[in-house]
């Protein structure tokens, strides 16, 4: 007889307090994930388009980005992942969807926080919930 044991990540929050000064039409990365990890949060400009994407891998949602927010000023966005629904919030009001999705992303093993960013991160916090299932397999006889 032995045990097993399956750990599932179904919820996963992301917070962050930032500013920025980057043009418009400049890319930065925010905070990019490693395999495994539900949220990454991009600034992403790609033939005239503007748009922050949510991202787990290549299954993502594009927002369109808020007017005021590369004007320097802090600014926080939280995201809400829960079983497989993104949920982004800027300063407090839900994020509009953008139509425009181009599918770019793909995870390498490594994390990356603040590329390319002109700015400040102020504060950054992730929270996982993570569901253990253990069992006990028996052989049979």
């Amino acid at each position: 007889m032995y045990n097993a044991l399956t750990i599932t990540t179904d919820k996963e929050t992301f917070d962050v307090e930032f500013s920025s000064t980057n043009n418009s039409n400049e890319s930065f990365t925010i905070y990019r994930p490693t395999n495994g990890e539900k949220i990454g949060l991009y600034k992403y400009v790609r033939n005239d388009l503007t748009y922050i994407i949510v991202s787990m891998g290549t299954d993502y949602q594009t927002y369109l980005v808020p007017s005021d927010m590369l004007n320097g000023e802090k600014h926080r966005i939280t995201v809400i992942y829960d079983e497989g629904t993104y949920t982004p919030y800027y300063d407090g009001a839900l994020m509009e969807p953008n139509e425009s999705v181009i599918n770019h992303m793909s995870y390498d093993s490594y994390r990356s926080i603040g590329a390319n960013l002109v700015g400040t991160i102020y504060s950054m916090k992730i929270t996982i919930k993570i569901t253990f299932k253990s069992f006990r397999k028996r052989k049979c006889t």
